[in-house]
């Protein structure tokens, strides 16, 4: 499947600087030279055990707001 380029639209950019937390609406954003959105999942919250701290094994992550 390909798509010519006036099919494709862009709803929003969000990142997420600490990952699981809240996001960040943007009105423009840089892709790095990796692919990635700048600024997008460069924090985590780990654990006692050095896991990351994510809502699939902690859904107390969900009460937290940034």
């Amino acid at each position: 499947m390909s798509l010519a380029g006036d099919d494709v639209r862009l709803g929003r950019i969000e990142i997420f600087p600490i990952k699981s937390l809240d996001g960040v609406r943007l009105q423009e954003a840089t892709i790095n030279a990796g692919g990635i959105l700048d600024n997008d999942r460069v924090y985590a919250i780990f654990d006692d055990n050095g896991l990351v701290v994510n809502g699939k094994r902690t859904a107390r992550i969900h009460q937290l707001r940034c």
